[in-house]
C-alpha cells in the first residue's frame, strides 16, 4: 500500500511539474532570476493542483506542491546553466525537508551539510544517519560551517575559501548542490554567507534558497 501511495505521489509530483514547466515556457523564463522563477513554478504547480484535483491544495499536500516546484525549477533552470551545476540551499527544520532532501537527491542534487559540526539532538539529521540514508548523495563540507554558530561573533565561515574552492569544482564539473544547514529561515543564516561567497567566485552560478 505504502509504495502505491508513492508511486501516485509520485506520479502526481511529475505531472504539476511538466504542467508549470510548459506554462513557463511561455514565459520570458531567462529574465527572471532564479527566486522568481522558483515562485512562479510555485504558483503554476498550484494551479495545476487545483485543475487535476478539482479542489484547492491543503495543508498535507504542501510537500508534494514543495517537491513539483523544485522539479519544475529545476527542469527550466538546468539548460540556462551552460554546463555548471545549480546550486540550491535550504535548512533542515523549514517545512517538507525531507521530501525536499528526496526530491533533489532523485535529480541528482548532492547534499552538502554546511554545518560546522554535523551533529544534531534529533538523530535522523546526524551525520551518521544522512550517511546511511544518502549515500553518495551526501557530503558534509565543513569548511563552510559556522564557527559561530550558537554563540556569540556572527557569522564566520571556518575555512571559506577551502569550501568554495571545493564547492566550486564540483559544480563546475556540472554536479547540481544544495547546501544545508538548520535554519529554517534563510535571513540571518550562513548558508546565504556561503552562497555569496560562491557568487563572488562564480558570478555566472544559478542559486536557488529553497
Amino acid at each position: 500500500m505504502e509504495s502505491k501511495q508513492r508511486e501516485r505521489r509520485t506520479e502526481l509530483v511529475e505531472w504539476l511539474a511538466q504542467y508549470a514547466v510548459e506554462m513557463l515556457q511561455g514565459e520570458a523564463t531567462t529574465c527572471l532570476d532564479p527566486q522568481e522563477l522558483l515562485s512562479a513554478a510555485n504558483d503554476w504547480v498550484a494551479i495545476a493542483f487545483e485543475a487535476r484535483l478539482a479542489r484547492k491544495s491543503e495543508e498535507t499536500d504542501r510537500c508534494s506542491i514543495a517537491q513539483a516546484s523544485i522539479l519544475a525549477a529545476h527542469m527550466c533552470l538546468s539548460p540556462q546553466a551552460g554546463g555548471q551545476g545549480l546550486l540550491y540551499t535550504f535548512g533542515y527544520t523549514m517545512p517538507c525537508a525531507e521530501a525536499i532532501i528526496e526530491q533533489l537527491a532523485s535529480l541528482g542534487v548532492l547534499i552538502t551539510d554546511i554545518r560546522y559540526s554535523a551533529n544534531s539532538r534529533v538523530a535522523k539529521w546526524r551525520k551518521v544517519r544522512l550517511q546511511e540514508q544518502l549515500g553518495g548523495y551526501y557530503l558534509h563540507l565543513q569548511a563552510l560551517g559556522n564557527v559561530n554558530y550558537n554563540r556569540p561573533g556572527g557569522i564566520q565561515l571556518y575555512q571559506p575559501e577551502i569550501g568554495v574552492d571545493l564547492a566550486g569544482e564540483r559544480l563546475q564539473q556540472g554536479q547540481h548542490l544544495a547546501f544545508m544547514c538548520v535554519c529554517r529561515e534563510l535571513d540571518g543564516c550562513h548558508r546565504e554567507v556561503a552562497a555569496q561567497r560562491m557568487l563572488e567566485q562564480f558570478p555566472t552560478l544559478r542559486v536557488v534558497h529553497l
